[in-house]
């Protein structure tokens, strides 16, 4: 497994890391996100979804489950995990038939993470007696292409985001 550790010190550095690693995804890239309340993971996908060219506004889906944006690259499918009960409902939204031509973004993943195969996973926590707006991103895969995009994303981000 290949992971990545990043900190970022305000929502400036988390969109920067949200740009960036946006610039290297492809169409079927799944991404699964974990974290607390208020960590973090809808602002990233809002930065994110902003470099693949949405043009509408990205809230969390806590309450409809999914969203669906245009994107440069088909879809943006925008998922919050948070209220489904087992993976059997994610299944039965009928996502499936979207991600291939687009980008995948669950917060809240972990809970179905067991669904796939292939996917980056973020985990976003606070950082211990760090400032308010201070994150720890633990980005990890097993795949051979997302170890690839880590190390592209490595290179690309400040070296800065890799102190602790």
């Amino acid at each position: 497994m290949t992971s990545l550790t990043i900190h970022v010190s305000n929502a400036t550095d988390t969109a920067v890391l949200a740009t960036t690693l946006a610039q290297l995804l492809t169409a079927g890239d799944i991404i699964l996100f974990a974290g607390d309340l208020g960590t973090g993971k809808t602002n990233f996908v809002t930065s994110a979804g902003t470099t693949l060219g949405c043009q509408s506004r990205i809230t969390s889906p806590t309450f409809i489950i999914a969203d669906l944006h245009p994107i440069d690259l088909g879809t943006l499918i925008h998922v919050d995990a948070y209220r489904l009960g087992n993976t059997a409902e994610f299944t039965d939204l009928g996502l499936d038939e979207y991600m291939p031509q687009g980008i995948t973004m669950i917060e809240w993943g972990d809970k179905i993470a067991d669904q796939f195969t292939d996917y980056l996973y973020i985990e976003i926590s606070f950082v211990e007696d760090g400032t308010a707006d201070q994150r720890q991103f633990v980005l990890s895969s097993t795949t051979p292409a997302w170890q690839t995009k880590l190390e592209q994303l490595k290179a690309n981000l400040p070296q800065e985001m890799f102190q602790s």
